[in-house]
C-alpha cells in the first residue's frame, strides 16, 4: 500500500490487470480526496508497471511506510532535479539512512515513517557532487567533490568532509582539502571515528573531529583518486593507490600490501579480520573480488554489491532482484553462491542497485532510479534452480 509523503490519509495502490499484452492500472487518492484511476499499457510487462511506479513517486508524490509485512518493509524516493552521483549509509543500530545527493543536499531519513530531514550544503557553486555518505555515533558523514579554476588556468579538486548533527539540521565542516591526492572515500568504525581525505592524503578523525592519525597518499597511475576502507572494529585501514592494496593493522603498525593489478576502482572495503575486498576490474572481469595471498577471488559481478563486517556474507541488487551470497564458498561459476534471494518488483526496473547493510538482518538498496527501500532478509527465498 502506498500513502502519500506529505499526507499519509492518501493512498494508493497498483494493479496488473493484464500480463500479455500489459495493462496496469494505478488507483490513487487525489489531493481533494477523491479516487483517481490511470492506465498503463505496453507490450512489455516490466515496462508497464515502471510507468507506473514513476507516475505514483515522481509525479504524485507517493511512498511505502513502514513496517510492511512482507520482505520489503519501506520504501521512498529521493527526489532531486539532477542525476548523477549519490552516496547513502545506514546507521546499524537505528536504521537512520544518511543519502549524499548529486546536488550537495544531504537527507535524514527515519526507517518506517519516512520523516525526512533535507539540508542543502555550501559547494562553493563549483561542479557540485556527493562521493559518499557514512554515519557514527548517530551523526552523518558525506564526502563533497568539487572544482574551482586556478588563477594561472587549469581546475584544482577540492574534497569537503561534512559533519552532520544526529537531527540532521546542522553541518559542520572536518576537512577543507584542496589536493590531487586527497581520499575519495569515507568509511567510519563502530567507535566513531572516520576514515576522510586530508592534505596529505588520508586522516583518521576522532568522534571529536580531531586527527588521530594520517597518511601520505600518491594519486593512482591511471590518474584517478586514491581510495580507502576502516574495519567496522576499527582494527584495519586498507589504501588503493594504483595498481596496488597497501594493509595497516592500526594496534600494531603492521602493514602489508597485495599486488592485484587493479584498474578502473569503483570502491575499497576491509572486513573485521583484515581481508580487503575491492569493486573494479582485475584482469578482464569487472566484479566485487576479495584479496588474499593468492589470486584475486571474484565474488560477484554486481558492482553495487557490498560485503558484511565479518567477511562472511555478500548482498548484492541487480534489476529488482535482491541476492545473498555467502563469500566463503564457490559455486560451479567460481563464485560466492546466492543462498537467498527476493523479487521486489516495486523496486522499478533500474539495472543497479548500491545496497548497504543496516539494522540486523536489513538491507537498504539504493537503486539508480533513486529509490530507496530497506529489506528483510529473513524474508528472502532460497535460490531458484536457474541461481542455484
Amino acid at each position: 500500500m502506498f500513502t502519500h509523503r506529505d499526507d499519509p490519509t492518501r493512498t494508493a495502490t497498483i494493479e496488473v490487470q493484464s500480463p500479455d499484452p500489459a495493462v496496469v492500472v494505478v488507483a490513487y487518492t487525489d489531493s481533494k480526496g477523491g479516487t483517481r484511476k490511470k492506465t498503463f499499457k505496453n507490450a512489455l510487462l516490466y515496462r508497464a508497471h515502471d510507468a507506473a511506479l514513476r507516475f505514483l513517486l515522481n509525479q504524485e508524490g507517493f511512498v511505502i511506510r513502514g513496517p510492511q509485512p512482507g520482505g520489503l518493509r519501506w520504501m521512498t524516493k529521493i527526489l532531486q532535479p539532477y542525476r548523477g552521483m549519490i552516496g547513502h549509509a545506514v546507521d546499524p543500530e537505528t536504521g537512520v539512512v544518511w543519502v549524499a545527493d548529486a546536488i550537495d543536499h544531504a537527507h535524514r531519513i527515519a526507517p518506517d515513517s519516512l520523516a525526512e530531514v533535507e539540508l542543502a550544503l555550501d559547494s562553493g557553486n563549483t561542479s557540485p557532487g556527493c562521493l559518499a555518505a557514512a554515519t557514527a555515533g548517530g551523526a552523518g558523514f558525506v564526502l563533497m567533490l568539487s572544482w574551482q579554476r586556478r588563477p594561472e588556468g587549469g581546475l584544482v579538486r577540492i574534497l569537503r568532509l561534512v559533519r552532520l548533527s544526529p537531527d540532521g539540521r546542522e553541518a559542520a565542516v572536518w576537512a577543507h582539502v584542496v589536493s590531487g591526492n586527497g581520499l575519495s572515500s569515507l568509511e567510519a568504525d563502530a567507535a566513531g571515528r572516520v576514515l576522510g581525505p586530508c592534505s596529505e592524503g588520508a586522516a583518521l578523525y576522532g568522534p571529536d573531529g580531531q586527527v588521530v592519525q594520517r597518511w601520505a597518499l600518491e594519486p593512482t597511475t591511471e590518474g584517478g583518486n586514491p581510495q580507502g576502507a576502516l574495519s567496522r572494529n576499527g582494527e584495519w585501514v586498507v589504501f588503493i593507490t594504483g595498481a596496488t592494496c597497501q594493509r595497516v593493522h592500526l594496534p600494531s603498525g603492521r602493514t602489508h600490501a597485495f599486488d592485484a593489478d587493479i584498474r578502473q576502482l569503483y570502491r575499497v572495503q576491509v572486513a573485521d579480520d583484515g581481508t580487503p575486498f575491492v569493486t573494479a576490474r582485475i584482469g578482464i572481469p569487472y566484479g566485487l573480488f576479495a584479496l588474499g595471498d593468492g589470486p584475486p577471488r571474484r565474488l560477484t559481478e554486481a558492482l553495487g554489491a557490498e560485503v558484511s563486517h565479518d567477511g562472511r556474507w555478500v548482498i548484492e541488487t541487480l534489476v529488482n532482484q535482491v541476492r545473498l551470497r555467502d563469500a566463503q564458498q564457490r559455486d560451479d561459476y567460481d563464485l560466492a553462491p546466492i543462498v537467498r534471494e527476493g523479487h521486489f518488483p516495486v523496486l522499478g526496473a533500474a539495472k543497479t542497485g548500491h545496497t548497504r547493510f543496516g539494522r540486523p538482518g536489513r538491507v537498504v538498496v539504493m537503486t539508480d532510479a533513486y529509490t530507496l527501500a530497506e529489506i528483510d532478509l529473513d524474508r528472502l527465498d532460497p535460490p531458484t534452480e536457474e541461481n542455484d
